[in-house]
């Protein structure tokens, strides 16, 4: 197990969350199945699902496959379960010519050629997948066990020249073989195979739909931000836009967040409003596309920096089971658009992470660079978009406005202690008072959660 997986579990169980490389979190998902840390185990699943592939989705289904495994009693790994299937299902005859083929269990290689949901451009492609397995199987399978797989092949739906050849390879040519053939073709003269699905219909289909769902689940912001040259220190906030029913807004900070390196880059946040927020005074001549549906007054003043803005009144803090999972992206536009500035990142938006962002986006020197390019009449122009992956209903309470959180630079997968019950994911409320704030500072070491004390001490 690398070093580096380790090392995240520990910060994990001390403070509560772990930041650390995409390409790690089976390991680390290893791991907290190991020292049973179940909050743990979620949050890799979380994030394993977010950013499945055809290159990793074998060995997430094998970890989920596990029968020590307890991801299948968690939310969030039935979903991460549930996900790599498809996934696995999809694209097997990409899985076919790679190595990550030979990775398949015999029970899962046998799941995987029996069910009627695999997407094949041809039946051939089953049995070159099968013979190509045992071929990479030590010990080799044996003859029983291929012919078990191979009696799901559906030859008569294969070209006549190809099942000639394969009748000339082992095991076909045995006599247990001749007459699985045999049987296939007996049971098509009265029973004609139907065809498994076709990847190109289902990708027709998939794509279809996406393009129909794409405007109700995606948000997208056009931002134009004049006499930025001039903007001072003060927070703006964005007109809001809206994905799937969700209202969001930006955060800008014109000379930094204030927490490191004052003035020296632009920070830029992505926050939830949640219902019944109002916004007021919003002073730019941003444009809110797509699925944009809200729209704000702007302010008379749109050029005067110390007015440029939005403030946000009646404020309301969710409770603590509500959440939104979102895929975002945001550009900085330059005249030439090979040079304009690009990041993207998904966050789980809760209770205790209401704000998420990139706190060193962009040089403020290279913004304001007469040749740099960025600015276009001393006005900047930002585009955002958001995607909405997952949600529980909205629960506000009222509350104290509170101010932009500075979050953490992104880059990294940022796991966060959650809990599941049957109502969804939670995640445990931090202490706010101040005494309580007092004795947490006091104490030498972070606390671990109570759950991984008592699981590692057994």
């Amino acid at each position: 197990m690398p070093a580096e997986a380790v090392s995240a579990l520990l910060e994990f169980v001390y403070t509560g969350e772990c930041m650390l490389r995409a390409e790690l979190l089976c390991p680390l998902l290893q791991a907290a199945t190991l020292f049973a840390l179940p909050s743990l185990q979620s949050a890799c699943a979380l994030h394993l699902e977010r950013r499945l592939s055809t290159a990793t989705a074998v060995d997430v289904w094998r970890l989920t496959q596990h029968p020590a495994s307890p991801l299948p009693d968690l939310p969030a790994g039935r979903a991460l379960q549930a996900a790599a299937e498809r996934r696995l299902f999809a694209d097997f005859s990409a899985i076919a010519d790679s190595a990550s083929l030979s990775r398949l269990t015999q029970p899962m290689m046998l799941a995987v050629v029996s069910t009627a949901q695999l997407q094949l451009d041809s039946e051939e492609t089953v049995h070159d997948a099968i013979l190509s397995w045992a071929t990479a199987q030590s010990p080799s399978p044996s003859e029983t066990t291929l012919l078990e797989m191979l009696q799901h092949v559906r030859y008569p739906l294969c070209n006549a020249s190809f099942v000639t050849r394969a009748s000339t390879v082992w095991p076909l040519t045995t006599l247990l073989g001749k007459a699985l053939l045999a049987r296939a073709f007996e049971a098509a003269w009265f029973s004609p195979q139907t065809v498994r699905s076709r990847r190109d219909e289902v990708n027709a289909t998939r794509k279809a739909a996406q393009q129909q769902a794409s405007t109700h689940m995606h948000g997208k912001l056009t931002w134009s931000i004049p006499a930025f040259r001039s903007l001072g220190p003060a927070r703006l906030l964005s007109p809001p836009f809206t994905s799937a029913g969700q209202e969001w807004c930006l955060a800008l900070f014109p000379r930094g967040d204030g927490s490191d390196d004052v003035g020296a880059h632009l920070s830029v946040y992505l926050q939830p409003l949640v219902p019944n927020a109002i916004i007021a005074n919003v002073a730019t001549n941003a444009t809110a596309d797509a699925t944009a549906d809200a729209t704000a007054d702007a302010a008379p003043d749109g050029t005067t920096g110390a007015t440029a803005g939005a403030t946000v009144t009646d404020r309301r803090t969710p409770l603590s089971g509500w959440w939104r999972q979102a895929h975002f992206n945001i550009t900085v536009h330059h005249r030439d658009a090979q040079h304009s500035v690009s990041r993207q990142d998904d966050h789980r938006f809760d209770a205790s992470s209401t704000t998420w962002g990139w706190r060193r986006l962009v040089p403020r020197a290279t913004l304001l660079d007469p040749h740099g390019g960025f600015l276009s009449e001393e006005t900047l122009t930002i585009s955002f978009a958001v995607r909405l992956d997952g949600c529980m209903p909205p629960l506000v309470t009222p509350a104290i406005p509170r101010r932009v959180s500075a979050a953490k630079e992104t880059g990294h997968s940022r796991l966060t202690c959650i809990t599941c019950d049957a109502t969804g994911p939670t995640v445990p409320e931090v202490p706010t008072t101040a005494d309580e704030k007092k004795n947490r500072a006091s104490r030498p070491l972070p606390r671990a959660p109570d759950n991984a004390h008592r699981r590692l001490d057994r």
